[in-house]
């Protein structure tokens, strides 16, 4: 049997509402090189433009690149970053995100799991706090979320449990704050469904593994 053809632009058209991301949470799920960190790349570009402040967690470095076209700040144990902080100094991060309405990286890829997670319980609830102030449209988005919201039994551990309880929240009431979440993986299984479940978007990337196909197909 000959493999079907298809025009190489047959998603030219593919049309993302601001209005469905700002206050909604949206999932993108693909395996590496399928293209998910560039569509969220691409969401984080365009809702800037649009003057929503972004968020962006990232656990392996690949979003620096932001720096080279907006004046964002990266924060993180790496050479390209911005700022360098203890945990309890990412409360800063928040501030800046939301009171200042300036893009923020939180570059994850140096630190160990327990002080990630720390790190990010800080940014986290000072966030919300600051969005229940403000109340103005703004984006967080969560890379690799397999492993800041894991589904139980996946490497949980005392620490993460807190920072996932606070992610959840952020998936079902963020909208009452303006607070949109978009949070991609490589291992949907391995997602939190009480996260997962949330998403009024979900797009979908190439996937291989028999457990995240049968995700899919359901």
């Amino acid at each position: 049997m000959s493999t079907p053809e298809f025009p190489l632009n047959v998603f030219a058209d593919l049309v993302l509402d601001a209005n469905q991301l700002v206050g909604a949470t949206t999932y993108v799920t693909g395996v590496s090189g399928s293209g998910k960190s560039n569509t969220m790349a691409v969401i984080a570009e365009e809702m800037i433009d649009l003057g929503v402040p972004v968020a962006i967690v990232d656990v392996q470095g690949e979003h620096w690149g932001l720096k080279t076209g907006f004046e964002a700040i990266l924060a993180g144990d790496t050479t390209r970053a911005d700022l360098k902080l203890e945990p309890a100094e990412y409360t800063v991060l928040a501030e800046a995100w939301l009171k200042d309405r300036v893009p923020v990286v939180l570059d994850f890829s140096g630190h160990d799991d327990e002080e990630r997670d720390e790190a990010l319980m800080f940014f986290l609830d000072t966030a919300w706090m600051i969005a229940n102030e403000v109340r103005q449209p703004c984006l967080l988005i969560l890379e690799e979320v397999h492993e800041l919201c894991p589904q139980q039994g996946f490497g949980e551990t005392k620490q993460s449990k807190r920072t996932k309880k606070l992610l959840i929240r952020y998936a079902k009431q963020g909208r009452k704050l303006g607070i949109g979440l978009v949070a991609g993986t490589q291992r949907s299984a391995q997602v939190s469904k009480d996260l997962i479940s949330q998403a009024r978007t979900m797009i979908f990337h190439k996937v291989t593994f028999e457990i995240d196909v049968a995700f899919y197909k359901r």
